[in-house]
């Protein structure tokens, strides 16, 4: 009997626990529910916002940087400083190294001269720990040729166009047919290409999409005559119309392949 009576007493403490229980959930402000409601929700929105926004698992990778003429270059051997020196990309696009000998360079990357230097030094030390810097950057030029007031080399400006260029060079002359402007470019020193453009409308009716921003090395050519056939351009242009000191900048942008 005292069991029964033990178990009665519990049963009904646990049963008024519950229903206080319910009556302070019933009296609680119904504005702090609404909150933790909206704040429910907006937990939800901002996880599904959060899932949303991740990047993607494969990012496109950056461009490496290229050695260009002009650019200082350190290169150290651990344990053989005898070796360890600082080099300046020449016109011709190559560097000299004792021991070494000539090695083209411009084009190249760090990494790429890195692991060139690894394999020529293995010759006479073993193991090399070769370590290359780009100690300080050489100007970055374009070259503005043909029908214009002043042709040669200028440096390049950050967001210069090809009418930006062909100011700079002091305008175009009376001859320049600008309705076949080339722009001769050579991506990563290996496709060298050629585009005809027309300019003749500018600035009348500005077209951005024709009027390019040029990149290091980029040429643009004013052409006395139109242009008709752009296959082996690049080439004719380079063997038959620049002459020094500009061809050996050119010939060594568009006529030497790297090899890694």
């Amino acid at each position: 009997m005292p069991g029964e009576v033990h178990n009665y007493l519990l049963t009904a403490s646990l049963c008024t626990a519950i229903l206080l229980v319910g009556l302070l959930a019933c009296s609680v402000n119904p504005r702090i529910q609404s909150d933790s409601r909206q704040e429910s929700v907006l937990r939800s929105t901002l996880a599904d916002t959060l899932v949303e926004i991740r990047p993607p698992k494969k990012f496109r990778a950056l461009p490496q940087y290229r050695f260009s003429f002009g650019d200082e270059i350190e290169i150290k051997i651990f344990d053989h400083p005898e070796f360890s020196t600082t080099v300046t990309v020449r016109p011709d696009g190559r560097i000299g190294l004792e021991k070494i000998g000539e090695l083209f360079t411009l084009g190249r990357t760090p990494r790429q001269l890195d692991s060139l230097l690894t394999r020529r030094y293995s010759r006479i030390i073993r193991r090399p720990d070769v370590t290359v810097l780009v100690k300080s950057f050489g100007k970055r030029n374009i070259y503005v040729l043909g029908e214009v007031a002043t042709p040669g080399a200028y440096e390049l400006d950050d967001g210069m166009t090809i009418l930006r260029a062909i100011a700079k060079a002091g305008g175009y002359t009376q001859y320049a047919k600008l309705n076949s402007v080339i722009l001769m470019r050579n991506e990563y020193f290996r496709n060298p290409i050629a585009v005809r453009l027309n300019l003749a409308n500018f600035p009348r009716k500005p077209d951005r999409a024709r009027d390019r921003v040029l990149v290091a090395n980029d040429i643009v050519y004013v052409p006395k005559t139109v242009i008709g056939e752009l296959d082996g351009f690049v080439e004719r242009f380079i063997t038959r119309f620049v002459g020094p000191p500009l061809d050996l900048y050119l010939r060594a942008i568009f006529f030497t392949r790297v090899i890694n």
